[in-house]
């Protein structure tokens, strides 16, 4: 019969420590953060639209696909493209449109929730919860959007000590003989 015993997860503790030190560097160089996601926002846009246009084409003839699945597939990757080639003339627009992101998403989770809990679904007030979350953090990025790395910061230093706490605490289970 087997029996198992709790041993420190490794991997856990070091991305978090990993996580940790990009906190710092972040809160330490905010303009080099701020380039850094810029760029990787751009990327972001650029895959995201080459994707949506592949998708439009071979989707058309199966279904009724708006041309504005295809305008908005391009209009992703001219932003994409822009944030690539001017990552620094881009770098005040990135916060707002993480913000706008977040407001959207807060929005759409608290009407999916809302509708879950007309389903009886459970769980539904956690969708609430994070719906308004997001929303919070969306209005203090409106506001304050010259904070964006220090988010950022926080952020990656918050999830680098949860990560070391559960690779301390909760560890990996593993088989012994």
């Amino acid at each position: 019969m087997a029996t198992y015993q709790k041993k420190w997860d490794w991997t856990l503790i070091v991305i978090g420590v990993l996580l940790i030190v990009c906190g710092i560097v972040a809160a330490t160089y905010p303009g080099l953060t701020l380039v850094i996601i810029t760029t990787m926002v751009g990327v972001g846009y650029l895959l995201s639209g080459v994707g949506d246009v592949a998708a439009y084409f071979k989707l058309r003839k199966r279904m009724d696909v708006s041309g504005w699945a295809l305008a908005y597939a391009v209009l992703d990757i001219v932003l994409g493209g822009l944030l690539l080639l001017y990552p620094v003339a881009f770098i005040a627009l990135v916060p707002w449109i993480v913000a706008f992101g977040f407001l959207l998403f807060g929005i759409v989770e608290i009407w999916i929730s809302t509708k879950a809990k007309r389903a009886g679904a459970p769980g539904w007030v956690l969708g609430v919860v994070s719906g308004v979350v997001n929303i919070l953090c969306a209005l203090a990025l409106f506001f304050m959007p010259a904070s964006f790395a220090l988010f950022i910061a926080l952020m990656a230093v918050w999830r680098g000590i949860k990560l070391i706490g559960d690779g301390i605490t909760v560890g990996k289970v593993v088989r012994t003989r």
